[in-house]
């Protein structure tokens, strides 16, 4: 993995001007898909008409956002709505093709912008920007309006933050909007949806209950996100499929839960009933021009998705719904039961060994302790564990966490005591720390575990929490206990190759930088043993000690 040189003083300057939130019990006020309204920005004088209107949302703690490609036409008058769901700000800045991975190009000279970079909404001055949204808060949505190229081809778009492109990116493609007899664009136009709340195992006849809301879809494109509930709702899609040519038209349709397309009054796709999502397959002969549809959908209580695309003559594959936003089908991605609370995930875990805990975090910060050897085994960004591998089958096996950015770190215990400073560090033995005692975790009011365990006569509570600036990082508390007078005791606080010291912050093999915050009257020793680096915390305790030490990516 490549990494940027990390600045400290800007990521913590940014989140006080950028952010303003309160503690992370303000989150517990949202749910996915709900931001504050939306900030409408005019359109420049004499723009005229818009042609399309596409609405990107971020994926909270994904690092992703959920339209990875749209289609405009050339010359188009496009109005574009970033919704940002997340808990840090994103841009979108969208590039001319003009070199090979141009987005990571213009990326880097804004991750270089330094300290102007949060009045320029990190975008750089550089000729491949045909255009950029302002930086979007958290929870917060904004519109924006472009012409798009009258030259056709594939145009990419990334979040310029520090790290964010190697991971949020999509295409938009300039091409010819094939026209239909009746002058309408091909697929769906004229729609409208009517909600409904329910709980059912099957579609209902809405015909026979009275919606919550109903509305028009506009020139956006259709999918749960006109029902602004997350479960037991329903929602029927009525308007016009207009088609270019005469022939056979196929449809696949997937859902969870339940969903049927109709066309001319014809059952094409049944897709009902509640289960995992699932896709069924139909088809229907039509003439050139408009043909009244139906797509009916219901949600009861796992994770909802509802995709539809089509192909035919003149019509190469394509969405009629908003595109799917990941991995859907035969994985199980585990989730809190509340948003805005950590999960906990035990099981065999790649790396991380037999008794491992994996704790999502919903800033995106994601790690695997060690049980075992009572040590953090794995930090990564983005998506938390696909539970397939266990909750399917057999359940054999050890899962890998399912995101990107992995951080993995050795099997060192994190305390010991050492006689001298430059005595080596001790090994596991037989698998496990020797020493060792592991007790368990408690959990606070927003479900993040507190690791406790015991090392001798030390007694200590490991409290790792989630967080996020502009990009998201992981701080965690010791809270160390010991009647202890020694002054033998030491903390393991990184491991590596290299160790490079910049000021208060120590860059770990050029992929993670660990600091101190508030360290107080405690100073770290950087050291060369067995081979390796080694920084370390000489802990004086008589009584209660804490300290926190602090992650971050480094993005290069």
């Amino acid at each position: 993995m490549h990494f940027l040189r990390y600045v400290v003083p800007v990521l913590t300057l940014c989140s006080g001007l950028l952010l303003g939130q309160e503690s992370h019990e303000h989150h517990k006020n949202h749910t996915v898909g709900k931001f504050d309204p939306v900030v409408e920005n005019l359109p420049p004088p004499g723009f005229g008409k818009v042609d399309h209107v596409i609405e990107i949302e971020t994926l909270r703690g994904r690092m992703r956002y959920d339209q990875e490609r749209f289609t405009v036409g050339p010359g188009s008058k496009v109005k574009l709505v970033l919704g940002n769901n997340d808990d840090m700000p994103h841009n979108l800045v969208l590039c001319k093709p003009s070199i090979a991975n141009v987005g990571m190009e213009v990326s880097k000279k804004a991750w270089a912008l330094g300290g102007d970079a949060i009045a320029k909404h990190y975008v750089p001055e550089h000729p491949a920007i045909l255009f950029h949204t302002t930086l979007v808060p958290p929870r917060s949505s904004q519109s924006f309006y472009f012409k798009a190229p009258s030259k056709t081809g594939s145009y990419p778009y990334v979040c310029t933050l520090p790290g964010h492109a190697f991971y949020m990116k999509g295409v938009m493609s300039v091409a010819t909007i094939i026209k239909t007899p009746t002058g309408k664009p091909v697929g769906f136009s004229e729609t409208t949806f009517r909600t409904y709340k329910g709980k059912w195992d099957r579609l209902p006849d809405f015909d026979k209950l009275k919606p919550v809301s109903e509305g028009k879809v506009g020139n956006a494109l259709i999918g749960t996100q006109f029902a602004k509930m997350e479960n037991q709702f329903g929602i029927v899609f009525e308007g016009v499929l207009s088609v270019p040519g005469s022939g056979r038209y196929s449809f696949e349709l997937g859902s969870n839960d339940g969903s049927r397309l109709e066309v001319n009054g014809e059952r094409i796709v049944d897709n009902d009933g509640t289960h995992g999502h699932q896709t069924k397959t139909g088809g229907i002969n039509l003439k050139p021009g408009d043909h009244p549809f139906r797509l009916l959908y219901f949600q009861k209580d796992s994770e909802k998705s509802l995709n539809l695309r089509w192909r035919g003559p003149g019509i190469s594959t394509a969405w009629l719904t908003k595109p799917p936003s990941g991995k859907n089908g035969s994985g199980m991605p585990i989730r809190p039961e509340v948003e805005g609370d950590a999960v906990i995930y035990r099981n065999f875990i790649a790396e991380a060994g037999t008794r491992a805990i994996a704790v999502g975090y919903p800033q995106g910060v994601n790690l695997a302790f060690d049980a075992n050897q009572v040590r953090l085994a794995l930090l990564w960004q983005g998506a938390f564990m696909d539970g397939g591998r266990h909750w399917s089958g057999r359940g054999e096996g050890f899962q890998p966490p399912a995101g990107f950015a992995k951080l993995s770190f050795p099997e060192l215990s994190p305390f010991a005591f050492l006689d001298k400073v430059d005595s080596p560090w001790p090994l596991p033995e037989n698998g496990r720390s020797s020493g060792y005692r592991f007790k368990g975790y408690e959990r606070d009011k927003l479900r993040r575990p507190a690791f406790l365990y015991e090392f001798h006569d030390v007694k200590v509570r490991d409290f790792p929490m989630g967080a996020t600036e502009l990009s998201p990082y992981l701080n965690r508390k010791f809270t160390v206990e010991s009647e202890s007078k020694q002054g033998k005791l030491h903390y393991l606080a990184a491991a590596g190759n290299t160790i490079e010291s910049s000021g208060k912050t120590y860059l770990v093999d050029g992929k993670y930088a660990v600091s101190f915050p508030d360290l107080k009257n405690l100073k770290p020793v950087l050291r060369e043993s067995a081979g390796r680096k080694e920084l370390l915390l000489p802990l004086e305790v008589e009584g209660e000690l804490s300290f926190v030490q602090r992650y971050d990516w480094h993005y290069e």
